[in-house]
């Protein structure tokens, strides 16, 4: 059960954001209802959120192999749950996301996605990453002159703090422990119902 309830999504301060939230994500899941308790944070966290996973030349299957470690070296059962189905869609097997809890020995992986999994393990475990571990890294992207086009570092940095908000919180994706709620704009989203 999360440790804070969730925000009331029909609140004036809220309600804005919320039907925002809506016509870009189709629902609002628990993380917003979360977060929805401080308007300008949600709708940071929104923008910055859209950017990385809709404005960034990273491709999805890259970002969602980030985003599925950082929530197993986090323990994050609420994020590894919202984003498998994602991480297929975008192209990662079921036998990827099976063998990503021991990836340096498993065959499924090429030189980037290694190097980009080498650099998560590193900056999520103990945050200074290695020089050799930055450079492998950095040989794989060319120099960027944006921000546009990052090699994985950003992306890796937000999940990991997003990682580490769900668990603090306890945000869940069991409806079971909830009850339905009344407003129109929370809709049970079928990844977050439960199995």
């Amino acid at each position: 059960m999360a440790r804070i309830p969730y925000a009331d999504c029909t609140s004036e301060a809220s309600r804005p954001l919320a039907e925002r939230i809506v016509a870009e994500r189709g629902s609002i899941l628990h993380l917003y209802q979360m977060l929805l308790h401080s308007a300008p944070i949600a709708e940071g966290w929104l923008h910055y959120l859209t950017a990385v996973r809709q404005k960034s030349s990273l491709s999805g299957a890259l970002r969602e192999l980030i985003i599925m470690r950082v929530a197993q070296l986090n323990n994050a059962p609420y994020e590894a749950d919202q984003h498998a189905p994602i991480a297929r869609s975008e192209g990662v097997s079921q036998a990827q996301l099976d063998g990503l809890a021991d990836w340096p020995s498993c065959a499924l992986f090429d030189e980037r996605e290694r190097a980009v999994l080498a650099y998560t393990d590193a900056m999520t475990r103990q945050v200074q990453v290695p020089d050799a571990v930055f450079a492998a890294v950095s040989a794989l992207y060319a120099p960027h002159s944006s921000w546009r086009s990052p090699p994985p570092w950003p992306p890796t940095t937000w999940f990991r703090a997003f990682s580490k908000r769900c668990r603090s919180t306890r945000t869940t994706r069991a409806r079971r422990w909830h009850r339905q709620p009344a407003s129109p704009l929370i809709q049970a989203n079928p990844q977050e119902t439960t199995r």
